[in-house]
């Protein structure tokens, strides 16, 4: 076996140390120059283009809503749920923000159980028309939170004599009122699908029907087309 010198030995292993530095140096040089450079394509990415769909215009669509119906006093909750059209203008703050302003028209039912005379209350709503105003805030690319408060006219048909099924019955007007929260989804370039939770408000009165008053929980969901 060849007997190489001390220094010799000493100066190859110095050399190997010397070389695997400089390739650790190198490779954290090249991550350092690659995050710059994402870093300044980020920063060149005009505004908004991450939120392309955040701008202003009109859109028209439709709504189903479906929740438990309680009346205020001695009473059991029933059911109640609603559907109807919405048309409404979208005005884009910046690309983060915006404000909503619509009309929804539609239909629904409701029912609930008067204690105090231990009937049963069938209550078709023929129509109701809900000014609604909301503010919108981002939740992610492209999907939108919006709080939504509305109020309008309703009318209904009640049973005179207060028994489901009566013959007899009275057309009653009132108020419609709503609080509620909508996630907005992107489903293509100008639809766009919407999920959420609010509470829906009626008061009625009539000549033979009691006033009463009906809050409705429930769940809501709907799809519009941006125009």
């Amino acid at each position: 076996m060849p007997n190489f010198p001390k220094r010799a030995i000493f100066s190859t292993k110095k050399l190997r140390k010397e070389k695997a530095m400089l390739k650790q140096v190198l490779i954290l040089a090249t991550i350092l120059a690659a995050t710059r450079t994402l870093q300044g394509q980020e920063a060149k990415q005009p505004q908004g283009q991450a939120y392309p769909s955040n701008k202003s215009g009109t859109f028209v669509g439709g709504t189903l809503t479906f929740g438990q119906s309680r009346a205020v006093g001695e009473s059991s909750p029933g059911v109640g749920w609603f559907s109807g059209l919405e048309g409404g203008y979208i005005s884009a703050r910046n690309e983060w923000n915006r404000i909503e302003a619509s009309f929804e028209a539609g239909t629904g039912f409701a029912n609930f159980k008067d204690k105090r005379k231990n009937t049963q209350i069938r209550l078709p709503i023929n129509f109701y028309g809900l000014a609604k105003f909301g503010y919108a805030y981002s939740i992610g690319e492209k999907s939108f939170g919006v709080f939504r408060i509305g109020a309008g006219p309703a009318t209904a048909t009640y049973p005179s004599q207060g028994i489901a099924g009566s013959n007899s019955s009275e057309s009653i007007t009132g108020f419609k009122g709503m609080l509620g929260w909508d996630a907005v989804f992107p489903a293509g370039d100008a639809l766009e699908l919407t999920a959420g939770l609010n509470v829906r408000f009626l008061s009625f009165s009539g000549d033979k029907a009691d006033s009463f008053q009906l809050n409705i929980p429930a769940l809501s969901m709907g799809a519009r087309l941006r125009l």
